[in-house]
């Protein structure tokens, strides 16, 4: 009634709004703040990247690895996926490049270069050798690995192929390129090749290459 007193601004706390006129102190919804601490002032909007609960007095950043995702303040941040990072306050997550991984699968941390010999695509949480008979050809690890050329041989990880040497033939009997001596009998004195020579007529070789 017109004969009672208002109640004064301090009896609402922060977090709290009480407009002109107002017969109670209302909370700060989700997504507002009370950033100045007067119930006087209304609640302002949190910026995307941040979140609030009901009667705030901050908005809070989300944390490195989750990120407001529908730049809502008013709802919680999110965690990135496996594959995936981010930075304090943000509203995407970022995807490790080609060439990097998560490792650790921790979105919280940046994703960790692959080695030379290795490759990986977008997203990936592993690096992946360059096989037996591939090579990282360009020691760039966000292009994929380079077949050797028939006549050459590498061991995993590596950055080039090896020519199979003169006595040698590039052999691949047993499903996987690698290089076998010469039988007795016959000679190769050029590299990478595929086949060795007889021993004219006449003429003899009594060890293997």
């Amino acid at each position: 009634v017109g004969s009672e007193m208002c109640i004064r601004d301090s009896a609402c706390t922060a977090g709290h709004y009480a407009g002109e006129g107002s017969l109670s102190c209302d909370e700060c919804a989700p997504g507002r703040a009370d950033l100045d601490g007067s119930s006087t002032t209304p609640c302002a909007a949190c910026a995307a990247g941040t979140v609030s609960l009901s009667g705030s007095t901050s908005c809070t950043e989300c944390a490195v690895g989750t990120v407001d995702a529908d730049s809502d303040p008013s709802t919680a941040c999110v965690s990135c996926v496996a594959g995936e990072y981010s930075t304090q306050g943000t509203t995407a997550c970022i995807a490790c490049a080609s060439g990097r991984a998560d490792l650790d699968r921790d979105a919280s941390t940046a994703c960790a270069s692959c080695d030379a010999g290795q490759y990986s695509s977008s997203n990936a949480t592993s690096c992946t050798d360059c096989g037996r008979n591939w090579m990282d050809q360009d020691s760039d690890s966000s292009t994929p690995c380079v077949e050797c050329a028939a006549g050459y041989v590498s061991e995993p990880e590596s950055v080039s192929c090896t020519a199979c040497g003169a006595g040698q033939l590039y052999n691949i009997s047993s499903g996987v390129g690698e290089c076998s001596l010469c039988a007795v009998g016959q000679y190769q004195t050029a590299e990478a090749q595929l086949s060795c020579i007889d021993c004219p007529a006449g003429q003899y070789e009594d060890d293997r290459g």
